[in-house]
This record gives C-alpha cells, sequence and structure tokens, in this order.
C-alpha cells in the first residue's frame, strides 16, 4: 500500500492528513486525527488521482467517494499488549 501525507495547512485539513491506497486490491484509506480509519473498497486509480488534485479533499471525500464506494469505517486504534 502506498501512502501520501498531506500538509494540513496548505489544504485546510480539519479531520485528516494521510491516506493510502493498495492498488492491486483497490482499497482506498483514510487515516483521521482522532484514530479512526475509513477504508473504501473497488475504488478506481482514476478516482483516486481525482481526490489528490482536488483542492478542497474533505469534501470530495464526503460529497463524492464515500457515496459512490462501498465502506467501512474503524472507530479508534486497536492496540494490544505487549
Amino acid at each position: 500500500m502506498k501512502s501520501s501525507k498531506f500538509s494540513r495547512e496548505m489544504w485546510n485539513l480539519s479531520t485528516f492528513e494521510e491516506v493510502g491506497y493498495d492498488k492491486v486490491n483497490q482499497i482506498f484509506t483514510v487515516h483521521f486525527f482522532d484514530g479512526s480509519l475509513l477504508e473504501l473498497y473497488k475504488i478506481t486509480e482514476k478516482h483516486v488521482f481525482e481526490f489528490v488534485l482536488s483542492t478542497d479533499k474533505e469534501v470530495f471525500l464526503k460529497e463524492y467517494l464515500l457515496k459512490e464506494y462501498p465502506s467501512h469505517l474503524y472507530k479508534q486504534k486497536t492496540f494490544l499488549p505487549c
């Protein structure tokens, strides 16, 4: 999986800054500041590029990607004790 981190200030992001894409399995991930993880399934590479190029990434995610692709939201990171 390839990951990218966006500048919070440059892109005016308030909910996330890191995303990832598994091209083979077509899974797009969004790592939210609160520890939640969003996975979108069967997402095309074309739409990942459109997301990367979008000027308002949070709106693009909410208004387009979440409506077009099946997804699952993991509420928080789970840490196992050592």
